[in-house]
């Protein structure tokens, strides 16, 4: 099932520890990964 939860041009941001492994759908197209600290950000669609 798809749900339609993101806009068509909508960008989706998540934070996570730098160290902690990414479980993300095959679908999801990461766009950026940035690092600070301890902390990663990837934004994607």
């Amino acid at each position: 099932m798809e749900l339609k939860l993101l806009k068509k041009n909508g960008i989706i941001i998540i934070h996570r520890h730098k160290k902690e492994k990414d479980n993300l759908p095959i679908k999801f197209n990461i766009l950026l990964e940035k690092y600070y600290g301890i902390s990663k950000i990837i934004f994607g669609s």
